[in-house]
């Protein structure tokens, strides 16, 4: 449901977010695994709530179960290109799993809301 309202009221979005990580996949086909992984290790403790992107002592991106996961320079340039076109408006969680849909799309995954 929040995908229908998202492309219905931003449908800049979604293609702004599909741009940035198709951009990040020719560049590095890495990046790929790299946001996937990224996403699930984000997902796997207490949901998939954008908190692998916080810094700070007793954070999840400071915490040893994650000192493998790399891709937040891919992050960063695909939330810096979906602010502007539509700032303020999603979440880092959504930007997330919207983006590693697209990294799956990018190398021959299904395409599914």
């Amino acid at each position: 449901m929040w995908f229908d309202i998202l492309v219905e009221a931003y449908p800049n979005a979604l293609s702004t977010i599909q741009t940035s990580i198709n951009v990040a996949v020719s560049r590095n086909g890495r990046n790929v695994g790299l946001v996937i992984r990224f996403h699930f290790h984000d997902c796997f403790v207490q949901g998939c709530d954008a908190s692998l992107l916080l810094g700070g002592a007793g954070s999840e991106k400071e915490s040893p179960a994650n000192d493998g996961v790399l891709g937040y320079d891919v992050i960063d340039d695909v939330k810096a290109a979906v602010e502007s076109v539509c700032p303020g408006v999603l979440s880092c969680a959504d930007i997330l799993a919207v983006a590693a849909r697209d990294a799956s799309v990018a190398v021959g995954g299904r395409h599914g809301p």
